[in-house]
């Protein structure tokens, strides 16, 4: 259904996620485990987002009153949604389940950590702009020149653990974001328009808040902080909710 009257079935309704993302994705993970390397042609990073959030999913339903044959079977899928996490490959994926894993165990139990969680958002979406406009654009350019052992080993496993990675994978998003931004810059209040975020690099600028700012200027970017924060004052008042 898409109407639902309790959180319950609006959980489980999601839960299909899992035995999708299991049937689509297991012929890859053989080659995956023997070789550690990310699959071409195939959307990984898509994959990542979904198995983390079927995990929260899982792990929420799993909580709740059910019987221990059902939490068993949430619980191992919780571990396939994990190993797909890692087939991604994605940095982001993985940094966000630990951070998201994090902040949830303290910030349901108090309204003060709610507030201080927001303020702290706010806090980092402010410094992220006031260092767009103060670093160096020429200071975040990398070698342009990338060996093919390079380019194999960023497609693998290894780019999780190793330091340099995601120093110049950093730098590099930096300098695109950096690019982005001075070109929003030429319009700053309304932006560019909708097509724009697709004019930079490799097609986006690979970050929500530039894009929005690119498109639609500050005022779009103050609506989009409005419409973020409202959606975590939602999502606090209702989390001890059942019904609707």
């Amino acid at each position: 259904p898409f109407l639902f009257c309790e959180l319950k079935q609006l959980f489980n309704a999601f839960l299909f996620f899992i035995p999708g993302l299991l049937i689509g994705n297991v012929h890859f993970l053989p080659g995956f485990l023997e070789t550690g390397i990310r699959q071409k042609g195939i959307n990984t990073i898509t994959i990542g987002l979904l198995s983390l959030w079927s995990t929260v999913l899982a792990f929420i339903v799993g909580s709740k009153g059910v019987s221990k044959r059902f939490k068993f079977i949430l619980y191992v899928a919780v571990l396939a949604m994990l190993l797909l996490m890692v087939f991604s490959v994605s940095r982001g994926v993985l940094i966000a389940f630990l951070m998201s894993l994090i902040i949830s165990i303290f910030i349901f139990q108090k309204k003060i950590y709610q507030k201080v969680f927001i303020s702290i958002f706010l806090a980092c979406f402010m410094t992220f702009y006031i260092s767009l406009t103060v670093v160096d654009k020429e200071s975040l350019k990398t070698s342009s020149i990338i060996s093919e052992e390079y380019r194999e080993m960023r497609r693998s496993v290894y780019r999780l653990t190793n330091v340099d990675y995601y120093i110049n994978d950093f730098k590099n998003r930096m300098f695109l974001w950096k690019e982005a931004y001075n070109l929003g810059l030429e319009s700053p209040i309304l932006g560019k328009g909708a097509f724009w975020y697709r004019n930079i690099g490799p097609s986006t600028p690979h970050n929500i808040f530039i894009a929005v700012f690119l498109t639609s200027g500050f005022l779009g970017l103050i609506l989009f902080l409005i419409l973020i924060v409202a959606a975590y004052n939602n999502i606090f008042s209702l989390a001890k909710e059942e019904q609707f």
